[in-house]
């Protein structure tokens, strides 16, 4: 009674601050999963019209809520399941499969006329966070995971069980950085670029987490000092109490350095404060690989312990067992988040020591960018693929959407 009422509670707060459309979806060949996560997609296949499906709190659509209730023991999976019979399209795209296990089993049904391709898909061993592979393997309902392509980062991001899920699994790099043209690099002068994880609320009530970044950014202002280097901090903030909170917290652990805060402007201005970056710096942010993925002189400091949260709270978690949520534990970064790379190398170091982080810096600093780029590039190649245009995402969808898979 205890849950049902909590659950009830979850359902009122959810529904009163949602918006609730008793429309038809309108029918589209192509169906993005997450509005929040749907660009570049949206922009990308923007000739195609496709349909973009709210899975937050935009809304919620009451027709696709009601043809599901019938299936209520499915959860979200019935919702989706109605929601794409209103939009009949031929394939289903979503930047959510490292977070949502419903999307996995969307193709449990005979007779289906849609494919699922889940991009960026990176399926992590469970020890180093994304989706415990355990949770997909107890099932929900004995609904087995199913889906046509998993589009990931780089051969080593996807786990090797992921072909037990996925036909297929290609690697296409981050569709984000595949926009940007980096075949002229601007180099910058003596600077350094430190790849924010700044989040305000997680660094006001989990320290602990963030205790890393503490000691690696008064590491770091040491360095830069006796180097002269200055140090521009890709910052990850919007709105004015946030971005304070970001600086402020910067202000704090560089004091004494030539430091500059960067406001991210847009979703592509830390990339292009990378490429003018003499080294780039992260603990353990994607976006040092993508660095690593163009050539960029980069050192990955990747020695951050942590415990796995639940999802997010929102339409999921009203359908969903509360249990298949559950990530818990505690897991262990490193670098690739894989066990194929050792624990230190060349531009790289899971250990938390000053001693490391001087060796690593100064590997960097001191190795010209042909020689960076000739020790890195064996590893960058199967962390992160660089695909400017993304060409390759571009090619199997649009196989799809033509009846053309085959020859593409």
């Amino acid at each position: 009674m205890k849950n049902f009422l909590q659950f009830l509670r979850r359902a009122w707060r959810y529904f009163r601050g949602t918006k609730r459309v008793w429309r038809r979806p309108p029918q589209s060949d192509l169906l993005i999963v997450d509005r929040g996560t749907a660009s570049p997609l949206d922009e990308m296949f923007a000739h195609h019209k496709p349909h973009i499906m709210d899975i937050r709190r935009e809304s919620i659509n009451m027709l696709a809520l009601l043809r599901a209730l019938p299936k209520a023991r499915l959860g979200a999976v019935a919702y989706l399941e109605a929601y794409i019979d209103f939009v009949k399209p031929k394939l289903v795209l979503s930047r959510n499969g490292d977070s949502d296990l419903n999307l996995w089993r969307i193709k449990r049904r005979m007779r289906i006329n849609y494919k699922v391709v889940l991009v960026q898909n990176g399926w992590r061993p469970d020890r180093f966070g994304a989706i415990p592979i355990a949770t997909f393997e107890r099932g929900q309902d004995s609904i087995r995971p199913e889906i046509d392509c998993a589009l990931v980062f780089g051969p080593v991001q996807a786990d090797s069980r992921l072909l037990q899920y996925s036909d297929n699994v290609l690697g296409i790099g981050s569709t984000k950085l595949n926009q940007i043209d980096f075949s002229k690099p601007k180099m910058g002068n003596k600077k350094m670029v430190f790849i924010s994880e700044y989040r305000h609320q997680e660094f006001l009530s989990n320290p602990d987490f963030y205790g890393v970044d503490a000691e690696i950014c008064q590491f770091l202002a040491k360095f830069a000092i006796k180097n002269q280097l200055s140090i521009d901090v890709a910052g990850v903030m919007s709105g004015i109490e946030r971005l304070e909170g970001e600086k402020n917290w910067f202000a704090k652990h560089f004091a004494g350095a030539d430091w500059h805060y960067q406001e991210k402007q847009n979703s592509l201005s830390s990339y292009e404060l990378i490429n003018a970056a003499e080294m780039v710096v992260t603990v353990d942010s994607t976006m040092g690989y993508e660095s690593i993925s163009i050539g960029k002189k980069t050192a990955i400091l990747c020695c951050r312990r942590f415990t796995r949260s639940k999802g997010r709270e929102g339409l999921y978690d009203l359908l969903i067992e509360k249990s298949s949520m559950d990530l818990g534990g505690t897991a262990n970064n490193r670098f690739g988040a894989s066990d194929e790379f050792e624990d230190s190398g060349f531009f790289w170091s899971n250990i938390r020591s000053p001693d490391e982080w001087y060796r690593v810096l100064t590997n960097v600093i001191e190795s010209s960018p042909d020689e960076f780029e000739r020790i890195c590039r064996p590893y960058a190649d199967q962390l992160m693929v660089h695909d400017y245009g993304n060409t390759k995402i571009r090619a199997y969808v649009e196989g799809v959407l033509t009846d053309s898979l085959e020859n593409k």
